[in-house]
């Protein structure tokens, strides 16, 4: 199973009632040309930002961006991430006589 994302940052407001109107998710692998796959995320009644199951299906070095509307202004958070490769699976089970 491939590592994926789910769950986004929580931005509050000056009286810690939630600013938010929306807020966009966009990974791309540039190292492999993979272009920015966006995702809208959904407020949810724990306060955070989800985005249900984002596949990140390759190792590499990621770039995500987090694009979120408040009611005075637009938030732009970008960071890298690595992914790493994991090793093979085995091949084949055995069992001991």
């Amino acid at each position: 199973m491939a590592p994926s994302i789910s769950k986004a940052s929580q931005w509050l407001g000056p009286d810690g009632r939630d600013a938010g109107q929306e807020a966009r998710l966009h990974l791309s692998l540039p190292g492999r040309g993979i272009k920015p796959l966006e995702r809208e995320a959904t407020l949810r009644a724990d306060g955070y930002w989800h985005v249900p199951d984002v596949p990140i299906p390759y190792p590499g070095h990621w770039h995500m961006r987090i694009d979120a509307v408040t009611d005075f202004q637009k938030v732009t958070l970008e960071d890298d991430f690595d992914v790493p490769a994991r090793p093979p699976g085995p091949r084949g089970l055995s069992f001991a006589p």
